[in-house]
């Protein structure tokens, strides 16, 4: 009964223009919505993770760091089987790393869906078609015969057919690794967590359910983050006022993730459901 109960808030407060007539979100729906949005935000996670490796390690950017952070993202979430001993261990360990790069790419092509342009919002990143246009080179440079059938699905192999995404995404891959070379645990039980997952407290029962469905999933790939980090930080989840960001913030050796883009990924999924069904 309860999810009932947020959906209609859900619903009221993100659409309050829509007629009765017009589909309604159900359970299936809500769900749909909030797993959406938990994936997009690991993603998120690790554009931020980007900036902090960049920071922790003084890595020299001489382009838009913001682009280096999505490259970090997509070098972290896309796996290569020519890193695992067995095919079974590759498919394993990709799973739910691939999953989340396609909840991100698809959050980018959703707002392209939805004739969205946020590009004025946040002007030191590269547009949204820029971005989605970066992650599925990427997907396509790093393996096309698991990635093909997503890219076409989205209309993107036109236009990347002449890119050199191969050259693109193993050229980052070897700058990543030089990097981390020396700094990556291999032993995955002597992992030491130095991310730390905060939820600020809220009232709102859309949140809270989301609290509820990500903390596990983000806490699992913060424990299982093999980069050797040295100092301790905490992630933590805020109200912005209505800033729809997240941040790295080195003095406070802090990630903030703001409820605030949270809900708009929610909204852009609730979108796509309603826009879909309404044709």
């Amino acid at each position: 009964m309860k999810k009932i109960i947020f959906i209609f808030i859900f619903v009221c407060v993100s659409l309050p223009n829509l007629r009765a007539k017009e589909y309604e979100l159900n359970d299936k729906d809500f769900e749909d919505i909030v797993v959406f949005s938990a994936g997009a935000t690991v993603g998120i996670i690790f554009h931020e993770i980007g900036h902090l490796v960049i920071d922790e390690f003084q890595i020299p950017i001489f382009n838009n760091e913001e682009d280096v952070a999505d490259s970090f993202m997509a070098w972290y979430l896309i796996h290569v089987p020519e890193d695992y001993l067995t095919d079974e261990d590759y498919r394993i360990a990709s799973e739910g790393p691939h999953r989340v790069i396609k909840y991100m790419s698809d959050y980018f092509y959703f707002l392209k869906l939805l004739g969205i342009d946020r590009s004025n919002e946040y002007n030191s990143h590269s547009t949204d078609n820029k971005r989605f246009f970066n992650i599925a080179c990427f997907m396509k440079g790093a393996n096309p015969e698991v990635f093909d059938s997503y890219i076409t699905k989205r209309d993107l192999a036109y236009i990347i057919e002449n890119e050199d995404c191969s050259k693109n995404y193993w050229s980052m891959y070897e700058a990543w690794w030089n990097i981390f070379e020396n700094n990556w645990e291999i032993d995955l039980d002597k992992i030491e967590q130095k991310i730390f997952l905060k939820f600020e407290e809220s009232e709102d029962d859309i949140f809270n359910y989301f609290n509820i469905v990500a903390e596990d999933l983000i806490n699992e790939y913060l424990k299982s983050l093999q980069i050797k980090l040295k100092n301790k930080y905490f992630l933590s989840f805020e109200f912005c006022n209505g800033d729809k960001n997240a941040y790295y913030l080195s003095k406070e050796n802090k990630i903030l993730f703001c409820y605030d883009l949270v809900e708009e990924f929610m909204d852009t999924r609730m979108n796509v459901i309603l826009l879909k069904n309404n044709l």
